[in-house]
């Protein structure tokens, strides 16, 4: 990842730390299984796989993140630089 790039994505994480409402939820047991499901059905490695599986555990349908490997899934990727854009404007 370029200098810029991380400059971007820590700001980005910043602002959504700093978003009214949000939740910090806990990995639990069943989602450590579910975990290895998704790494099996989209070749996914294990960090994207278990936050995939404690998405699907919440209802969640988007995510913000660069990794293109989310676009295999059924959820909505939302790029940094693109949710870093709507929070300045």
């Amino acid at each position: 990842m370029h200098r810029s790039n991380i400059r971007t994505a820590v700001e980005a994480c910043r602002a959504a730390l700093a978003l009214p409402g949000l939740d910090i939820v806990s990995v639990e047991y069943a989602d450590v299984w579910r975990m290895t499901r998704e790494m099996e059905e989209f070749g996914l490695r294990p960090r994207d796989a278990l936050h995939l599986a404690v998405m699907r555990r919440l209802g969640e349908k988007s995510l913000i993140s660069d990794d293109l490997h989310f676009d295999k899934t059924n959820v909505k990727r939302i790029s940094i630089e693109v949710f870093a854009r709507k929070l300045k404007s």
